[in-house]
């Protein structure tokens, strides 16, 4: 389980940090990448017990 909420995680950030490059450049990756993570780390936790 905590490697899938690690994954899950992961992609998320991934994710955001390459929208918010596309939008802000790379100020906006970084806060992307921590927003996603955080994002991922709550949603994996509310999906699975």
């Amino acid at each position: 389980m905590k490697l899938l909420r690690g994954l899950i995680s992961f992609s998320v950030g991934t994710v955001l940090g390459a929208l918010g490059q596309k939008t802000l450049g790379i100020t906006g990756m970084v806060l992307g990448s921590i927003a996603g993570i955080f994002a991922g780390y709550w949603g994996a936790r509310r999906l699975m017990p």
